[in-house]
C-alpha cells in the first residue's frame, strides 16, 4: 500500500522510460502481471478493472490531491497533472498497440499469396 506521503508524486514526472531502459522497465512491468491479471478476472472486465485502480489512487494515495499554489506540502500534483499523465501514458501503448496492429497487418499482406 502507498501512503499519502506524496512522495510517489515525485516518480510520475517522468513516466515513460527511455529507449535503453525499455526492457528493464518492461521486466519491472510484467513482474505485477500475475497480481493484475487475478485482479482483472476478479473484476470481470476492463471498467471495473479501472474502477478498482482509480478507486485505489484515490483512496490511498495523493493523486487526486490538488496543490495549492505556495502551499508548504509536496503532496498531490498541480492542477490537471494527474490527468495528463494517465493520458499521456495511455497515448504511449496506444501508439504500441496501432504498431503491433499495423505490423500484423504488413506480415499477413505479405503472406497472402499473390
Amino acid at each position: 500500500v502507498v501512503p499519502d506521503t506524496g512522495s510517489h508524486s515525485h516518480s510520475h514526472q517522468h513516466p515513460h522510460p527511455s529507449a535503453r531502459n525499455l526492457a528493464s522497465t518492461r521486466m519491472a512491468e510484467e513482474k505485477f502481471d500475475g497480481v493484475l491479471m487475478e485482479v482483472a478476472g476478479q473484476c470481470g472486465g476492463i471498467q471495473p478493472l479501472l474502477d478498482v485502480f482509480f478507486s485505489f489512487l484515490y483512496r490511498k494515495t495523493d493523486f487526486f490531491v490538488v496543490m495549492e499554489p505556495g502551499a508548504p506540502t509536496n503532496m498531490g500534483f498541480v492542477e490537471g497533472a494527474a490527468e495528463q499523465l494517465v493520458l499521456t501514458a495511455f497515448r504511449s501503448y496506444k501508439k504500441h498497440a496501432d504498431s503491433a496492429r499495423a505490423k500484423l497487418a504488413k506480415e499477413r499482406k505479405q503472406q497472402q499469396p499473390q
